[in-house]
């Protein structure tokens, strides 16, 4: 039987059984990448240095871990209490880990002057674009800088892809290690369509497309 995964609720459930298995993803003994992933934590060190950062869905921390390095401080939310349990676990000495919506994030008193949102983005329906950019952009003061990073589409890489339904999102049928088979929501994006959708809340974006993944980096206008 193959579980439905699109709603918050689905998708936490099914990240807390993929929980101790996800960072194995990052493993992969793949030379591009593993060049990528270097140059995925760079631009998080570049976006977090000196700042009070906000990071959406964080998971098991792994992004989280390469922020606490150069942050003032850093605020990790995600829905899954397994993958929380999993980052907690890691000695990050500025980063304070909490149960929260992506779609209602915490405030900080004068705004964040950074935000994070790894392997995320792919897991927002699209009818849902514009309600969580616009949340979490409310959260994050003007001219505080932003690294949002998803997946490329990788024929074989991930699951089988479904066709677009009549939202426009797509979904990977995926086995975990359990055994149990599960038809993620996954969509993906070119340059030019994450250009158009941050372009609102964002100045010098600069969008880079690798092969394995895509990241945007760019400073808020602050005028949301």
């Amino acid at each position: 039987m193959t579980a439905e995964i699109g709603s918050e609720k689905s998708l936490r459930d099914y990240y807390r059984l993929r929980a101790q298995e996800y960072e194995g993803i990052y493993l992969r003994d793949d030379a591009q990448r593993q060049l990528e992933q270097l140059g995925l934590a760079a631009a998080v060190g570049r976006v977090c240095l000196n700042r009070d950062v906000l990071e959406i869905a964080c998971g098991t921390g792994y992004w989280t871990q390469f922020a606490d390095r150069v942050a003032r401080h850093v605020t990790a939310i995600d829905t899954a209490s397994s993958v929380l349990e999993i980052a907690s676990s890691k000695d990050l000495r500025r980063t304070r880990f909490l149960a929260g919506d992506a779609y209602s994030p915490p405030e900080h008193e004068h705004g964040y002057s950074a935000g994070l949102a790894l392997f995320w983005f792919s897991h927002v329906p699209r009818a849902r674009h514009e309600e969580f950019l616009t949340a979490f952009h409310t959260r994050l003061e003007k001219g505080g800088r932003v690294l949002i990073g998803d997946n490329q589409d990788l024929p074989g890489v991930g699951g089988e892809l479904s066709e677009a339904d009549s939202g426009g999102d797509t979904f990977k049928t995926r086995r975990l290690a359990d055994g149990t088979v599960h038809r993620v929501l996954k969509n993906y994006f070119s340059a030019a369509e994450i250009t158009g959708l941050l372009s609102p809340f964002a100045t010098e974006l600069k969008v880079q497309s690798g092969t394995c993944f895509w990241w945007a980096e760019y400073t808020t206008r602050g005028d949301i």
